[in-house]
């Protein structure tokens, strides 16, 4: 899914700068060449827009490096618990915890050092601590829709300045008014409509990209954490019931946080 959307971040700027070439060619490298001088003919709504979409490729970066498995449910790491628990190694299992820090882990952790409680208390307590840090999460992935949003409406802001401002300048010239300045006019302004479009795309298209993703992570540390807290808390129908083993709720429910 990461491949696929850089090579489409990738792909646009390349169709855009192909169409955007105003020499009789029209080849790829003066339409390159001609980008800056067409942005600046934009005004200053350009630049704002130019602004916000350094913003949303700050908030991109970020994401892309932290919003990965190893920082939420680690893979393997709930084997590996399981076996330090189940050995009795508990200070050993605090060690890994910290040693592979992640959600998963500092839930663990918890876990471990408040084993002596009932399993319901337990459960409630990691259901904050983990959709606390799933919410978290998407929060930091939500300034990429605001961008998103915004874009185009500033692109429509440029349009309709720019527009009255070509209009005046018509009709202060009078009957002897060319059209064809009316024609410039427009044409240079609607730079914001598509500026504002060509950055909403791909922030709204990342949003909803890391959206999932974190749904899709909240969903993989709701499996482990379960089976963790099962194996851990839980006893067969074969085994003396423990006192610390009654369930007043589910284990841990994390989907309510993707909002």
């Amino acid at each position: 899914m990461r491949t696929t959307i850089r090579c489409c971040l990738l792909l646009l700027p390349c169709a855009w700068l192909a169409a955007a070439g105003d020499a009789p060619a029209g080849s790829w490298l003066d339409g390159l060449l001609a980008l800056p001088r067409q942005l600046m003919d934009g005004g200053w709504v350009v630049g704002v827009q130019l602004a916000g979409s350094v913003i949303a490729g700050c908030y991109a970066i970020e994401r892309f490096r932290r919003l990965r498995r190893e920082r939420i449910a680690p893979a393997g790491f709930a084997d590996e618990a399981d076996r330090l628990w189940r050995a009795g190694r508990h200070e050993e299992l605090i060690a890994l915890c910290d040693r592979r820090p992640s959600t998963l882990a500092r839930i663990t952790r918890f876990l471990v050092l408040h084993r002596a409680n009932p399993i319901g208390d337990l459960s409630r307590a990691v259901s904050d601590l983990g959709g606390r840090e799933i919410r978290r999460h998407i929060q930091k992935a939500y300034p990429l829709a605001v961008i998103g949003m915004l874009e185009p409406l500033l692109g429509l802001l440029g349009t309709v300045v720019g527009m009255m401002e070509t209009f005046a300048a018509v009709a202060g010239a009078g009957a002897l008014g060319d059209a064809s300045v009316l024609a410039h006019g427009i044409s240079k302004f609607l730079i914001c409509t598509g500026t504002g479009l060509f950055i909403a795309v791909p922030c709204l298209i990342l949003y909803h990209h890391f959206k999932l993703k974190s749904a899709a992570l909240a969903y993989a540390l709701e499996e482990d954490v379960d089976r963790l807290m099962h194996g851990w808390f839980l006893t067969r129908g074969d085994e003396p019931p423990a006192p610390a083993a009654r369930v007043d709720g589910p284990a841990v429910a994390l989907q309510g946080a993707i909002a």
